[in-house]
């Protein structure tokens, strides 16, 4: 698996994308590393989105995907971890975030955030569900 997937030391990748239209569209984003390894998200509107939201992840593999629009921002995630078996902590840019702790990211026009906990081991489980994500401007 590539070492930009494999965020059991490191979390966090940032990336960017854009999609226009001349009529109204809807979206469903897929991403696949392999065939055991993927993920979707459906990709809103930017007229409803919002400036506070409340996490819910799975329970294998949680990933929350911020993604901003025309405005710079910082987007904080107040962080809470459920784990049945597994870290009481996570790495960001070499800095341990545990429960209760803020994560701030600056995000430039279009950039997206993913903030997420993929262990090698696939028998631990746990959530993001509960994370309160405060963002400056309506994305």
């Amino acid at each position: 698996m590539s070492k930009d997937y494999n965020l059991d030391i490191d979390l966090g990748t940032t990336w960017s994308f854009k999609f226009d239209g001349d009529d109204f569209f809807g979206m469903c984003v897929l991403m696949a590393d392999s065939k055991y390894s993927a993920d979707t998200f459906t990709a809103l509107p930017i007229a409803g989105w919002g400036t506070r939201y409340i996490a819910m992840t799975l329970h294998e593999n949680p990933t929350i995907n911020i993604v901003n629009g025309d405005e710079v921002n910082t987007v904080t995630l107040n962080i809470k971890i459920t784990w049945s078996d597994g870290p009481k902590e996570l790495k960001w840019n070499d800095v341990n975030y545990k429960n209760g702790d803020k994560l701030e990211v600056n995000l430039r026009r279009w950039e997206g955030f993913v903030f997420s906990y993929c262990p090698l081991d696939y028998n631990r489980h746990g959530s993001f569900t509960g994370i309160n994500i405060y963002i400056d401007t309506i994305l």
